[in-house]
């Protein structure tokens, strides 16, 4: 391990460009600063943007990816580990390995949603997601290895928490329609939201006065809102009924981490991502309100398993873990 040298692409937006940024400060703890160099896109984009007279994506892509071959190859790179949605190019990947280091890509989308997996995964000899669906045997059609790998939580605080909170329920993530049908019931049983997240400005339903936050909402927001609300909400962008591989949110680490009691849709990888730890699950046939009732009628109970939640989280699921098992997994 001490001879190894990891670099990193950062992709350059969104909650995939944060992921990858813990990602990064979690190799430096792990193989030491100066064995760990991050490319990031957001800084190029930006250069190229100033400089190139049209406003041509395939060139600047082209462009960066040299940038990236050049630099990878100066410092001496062992291993390329790509965040999600970094727009690096299959001949770089290529070329990559023709130079023997090991290609390696996080991918922490939905892969129905953000289909470009299917173009690279030739390039990459591990393949790490936080889906199965098609992946595996994709990966093994096209020489890549598949590991199941999930996110991790991003804000941890050792404090004593409260079981004290004014709100009977949180949900952080951008709207859709399966979203705000279920967390308007909600409102309409008469429990008390806390809700933000991208998208929300557009939004003029009676949800509304509970919207605390209608745009970006950075680490701090969401942990000041988890640790004000009894329980946090995992759901689907869509209806996950009949799909037995609906991807899990990586907030369920945070809301965990809070002190929160986590209820989620009843979906397979959700046994697989947070083994031993307490929460509630409905079903596509279930009213969530009725559930959430039951905890709210049974909090005194219910918060008393917050330490154990929170000690399995700060033990298996933090960014460290995870890049542990990067390591690893790629020897």
């Amino acid at each position: 391990m001490n001879n190894q040298r990891w670099f990193m692409a950062i992709p350059p937006v969104g909650a995939a460009r944060l992921v990858a940024l813990h990602t990064r400060d979690a190799l430096d703890k792990e193989l030491g600063s100066e064995n760990v160099k991050a490319f990031d896109f957001l800084a190029y984009q930006n250069g190229f943007a100033r400089f190139l007279k049209t406003n041509d994506e395939t060139i600047a892509v082209d462009l960066i990816n040299q940038s990236l071959l050049v630099s990878c190859l100066d410092f001496g790179a062992t291993h390329f580990l790509s965040g999600a949605l970094s727009p690096v190019t299959l001949f770089t990947l290529n070329l990559l390995k023709k130079q023997n280091i090991k290609t390696l890509h996080w991918f922490y989308e939905s892969y129905k949603r953000v289909p470009y997996w299917k173009e690279v995964v030739p390039g990459y000899d591990h393949f790490f997601a936080i889906q199965k669906g098609p992946l595996p045997e994709f990966c093994i059609r096209n020489g890549s290895r598949y590991h199941f790998l999930p996110t991790a939580c991003s804000f941890f605080d050792t404090g004593t928490l409260s079981p004290e909170r004014n709100y009977d329920a949180a949900f952080i993530g951008i709207p859709s329609k399966y979203r705000i049908e279920i967390l308007e019931s909600l409102a309409e049983q008469g429990f008390s939201l806390a809700i933000a997240g991208s998208g929300w400005k557009s939004y003029s339903g009676p949800l509304r006065g509970m919207i605390l936050y209608d745009s970006w909402t950075d680490e701090k927001q969401s942990a000041d809102i988890l640790k004000n609300s009894r329980a946090g909400l995992n759901l689907s962008v869509d209806n996950p009924e009949g799909d037995n591989d609906t991807h899990i949110s990586p907030r369920i680490y945070d809301i965990l981490a809070a002190g929160c009691v986590l209820l989620t849709e009843n979906v397979p990888l959700i046994y697989d991502s947070i083994p031993g730890c307490h929460f509630h699950a409905f079903s596509e046939r279930e009213n969530p309100g009725i559930k959430l009732r039951s905890i709210l009628d049974n909090y005194s109970e219910e918060f008393s398993y917050a330490d154990l939640n929170r000690s399995i989280v700060q033990k298996s699921h933090t960014y460290q873990n995870r890049v542990s098992e990067l390591i690893n997994l790629a020897e």
